[in-house]
């Protein structure tokens, strides 16, 4: 259901109008110091099939993660939201995807009127039925996540909404419990970050990447986001050569993996997450889709037809 600037709480679908609980339960700690074939890959297992017509695709603009705790001595503010530029193409209706309490938040109404079309309809992120209204889910670098909003996003995407996650996705707030876990495709997590580039290596070859076979399997990128155990089912694009090499906040594991590049499934949901802090070269200048609207596409394609 759409809901307005006003009345926020009125519109929320089958549900009361008494404001939903703010806090979420656990914030973590800040980090310490910062925040097959070597010439052929493999090609991934599922075919991609875009759904037809256009997809409806929720962007994420969070006060939480704006004004909420941080690992950088400062606010984070909205930049997150920019990823919205991306995305407004032909063939994806955008929304944006707020929290309830919002309402009135200068910064918020200014950061979608810089990030997001002209009168975009706003959904309520708490709300899992609005939820799986959509094709796909995007978060860009959404530190905080409300429990409220990250129980309606594993329900939705449980459902068979599709989810893109770019770099961090409740790493903060609440940090990498079973359900943000979930969302990641991953048993056990913990936030990974290197402050230049590293070696990576191509995994399979994939829709996502093509265009960039004269590129090579030997890559350089700069990883910001999540390693960790993975599950099965996970199909790795773009992973980094030596995780050794990469600053980890704590809980550094031997087994960890650390895939730049990646996508999965929770429930009939299909998830896509990049762990790239920039984008490398290859990626850049692709021709056809740009690569932001290469992974939601790809996201709403992993959907049980």
């Amino acid at each position: 259901m759409l809901i307005s600037l006003t009345g926020w709480h009125s519109a929320r679908a089958d549900k009361s109008a008494e404001p939903a609980t703010t806090k979420p339960a656990t914030t973590q700690a800040a980090p310490e110091g910062v925040f097959e074939d070597d010439s052929t890959p493999k090609t991934s297992a599922v075919p991609f099939e875009r759904p037809p017509g256009p997809l409806k695709v929720g962007v994420i603009i969070s006060k939480f993660t704006a004004t909420g705790p941080n690992w950088g001595g400062a606010p984070y503010g909205y930049t997150h939201a920019n990823i919205a530029k991306a995305l407004a193409v032909d063939g994806i209706e955008l929304h944006a995807i707020v929290e309830p309490e919002s309402e009135g938040d200068a910064a918020l109404v200014a950061a979608l009127a810089e990030n997001f079309p002209a009168d975009v309809p706003l959904l309520d992120g708490h709300d899992e039925e609005v939820l799986k209204t959509l094709d796909v889910i995007v978060g860009q670098r959404i530190a905080n996540m409300q429990d409220e909003m990250v129980a309606a996003i594993h329900g939705a995407v449980n459902a068979g909404t599709g989810l893109f996650i770019a770099q961090t996705f409740g790493t903060v707030t609440p940090g990498y419990r079973d359900e943000v876990c979930d969302l990641f495709g991953m048993e056990s997590a913990a936030y990974a970050f290197n402050a230049v580039p590293l070696a990576c290596d191509v995994q399979a070859a994939d829709p996502l990447l093509e265009g960039t076979e004269d590129a090579g399997v030997d890559w350089q990128a700069q990883p910001s986001g999540t390693a960790g155990i993975l599950r099965e089912g996970v199909t790795q694009l773009v992973a980094i050569s030596d995780v050794s090499a990469v600053q980890f906040r704590r809980n550094q594991d031997p087994e960890f993996q650390l895939p730049l590049l990646y996508f999965t499934h929770h429930g009939k949901g299909g998830i896509v997450v990049s762990n790239f802090k920039d984008l490398p070269e290859p990626l850049l200048n692709l021709t056809g889709d740009p690569f932001f609207v290469r992974c939601v596409k790809r996201a709403a394609a992993l959907r049980p037809q």
